[in-house]
Parts: structure tokens; C-alpha cells; sequence
């Protein structure tokens, strides 16, 4: 690639880096790197009574146009046979069903007093209290809490009672 003047060639066909970077729809710093890159062809253009400037190959140019993407030729006809179109409606309304809900978590017969916190919605106070009253029914060592008995107390059923 010639990056110096040339007397001998016509030039008047070459393009200008403003003419250039318009053709290719970018600006021209871009122009300056692919001059310097050595994919476009530059030289001076002596013009009268003004500096020599900077134009550009145009065959070069137009080789790094940017190419139109073609899409691939689609069949004429799409047919589908009864059982793509009964596994296409099935996918079509799995993708519109809501999500399954997950599992509640399954909680054990007797539950520590973390868990009956989580499992019961209530506080750790309030749990402490029911058991204080012997509304929950409890094993001691470790602190354990029946279940059945922290449901009973939701639902609102008498009280456990001690024989």
C-alpha cells in the first residue's frame, strides 16, 4: 500500500477519507486505522494553491464495505405432521402454565424451637410462654416440640392436658 505521493496515476476518482467513511458508515478515525492496518490503499492528491490531501483506493474501499447478511432460502411449505403439532401445542401450553408451586417443606414429628418458629409463624417468646402454660406438649433434653400439639394450638382445640 502506497502511502506517499504519486504524479503519474489519475487520482480524481479516489476518495476523499470524508467520502470514504460515509460509504462505509463509519468515521474517520476508523478510516485512519485501516489506512494504518494497510486494508486501504491511501495517497496525496495535490490540489492548487491548498495542501495535498489524503485519498483513498476505491476498490479498497468498496472491499470493506460491510456485507448484507442473507438469510438462508426457507422451504417453500412448512407441513407438520399430527404428532409435531400435538408435541408443539403440549411445549405451547407448558410455556404458558403458571409454575408448579413448590413443595411445602416437610417438617419432622417434633420439631426444635427453631423450626416450630417456622413451622408455627410465631416467635420464639410466644412459643416459650405456651410451653410455659403446658399448651405444647415438649420433651425437655434436648428441647423438642410436638408438632401435633403446636397444630392443635392453631386450630384452636383444647388445650393438651397432662393425666
Amino acid at each position: 500500500m502506497n502511502n506517499g505521493t504519486s504524479q503519474a496515476a489519475d487520482l480524481s476518482h479516489w476518495l476523499t477519507k470524508r467520502e470514504a467513511a460515509d460509504r462505509l458508515g463509519c468515521s474517520e478515525r476508523t478510516i485512519d486505522r485501516l489506512i494504518r492496518k494497510g486494508e486501504i490503499q491511501s495517497t496525496l492528491r495535490q490540489r492548487p494553491r491548498s495542501r495535498p490531501e489524503t485519498v483513498l483506493n476505491p476498490e479498497d474501499v468498496e472491499y470493506n464495505m460491510p456485507q448484507p447478511h442473507v438469510m438462508p432460502p426457507q422451504p417453500s411449505q412448512a407441513i407438520a405432521t399430527r404428532d409435531e403439532l400435538g408435541l408443539l401445542t403440549r411445549v405451547a401450553q407448558i410455556l404458558h402454565s403458571p409454575p408448579p408451586q413448590p413443595a411445602p417443606p416437610r417438617y419432622p414429628l417434633w420439631l426444635s424451637l427453631t423450626q416450630a418458629c417456622e413451622y408455627s409463624g410465631l416467635g420464639p417468646g410466644h412459643i416459650d410462654r405456651l410451653i410455659a402454660q403446658k399448651i405444647l406438649i415438649v420433651m425437655r433434653r434436648p428441647l423438642r416440640i410436638c408438632k401435633a400439639s403446636l397444630d392443635a394450638h392453631a386450630n384452636g382445640d383444647v388445650p393438651w392436658i397432662e393425666p
